[in-house]
């Protein structure tokens, strides 16, 4: 993602974040249920972001053992290259 990009991501996802925090603050319930909105919300969000870094997480070991696996076959293939090719002179 180049950094034009991000820029825009970052900027919705701020003016989200600021559009939640005014929806709440200005919302007409009591500060007892806009506590137990707001800290509701925050743990399904936790939720959600273990969830993505878990998922995450899987993918770049799937991916490095992927790598790993693929640097071994070429190396022994190159090892074998040359073995079976003479020098040349």
């Amino acid at each position: 993602m180049n950094d034009r990009s991000w820029d825009r991501v970052s900027g919705i996802a701020i003016g989200v974040l600021i559009g939640f925090a005014a929806g709440i603050l200005l919302a007409p319930s009591s500060g007892e249920d806009t506590r137990s909105t707001i800290k509701n919300r925050a743990r399904d969000s936790l939720d959600q972001l273990r969830t993505a870094v878990g998922d995450l997480q899987k993918t770049v070991r799937e991916q490095s053992a992927a790598l790993f696996r693929h640097e071994t076959e070429l190396s022994r293939v190159q090892n074998h290259v040359a073995e079976a090719e003479p020098p040349t002179v």
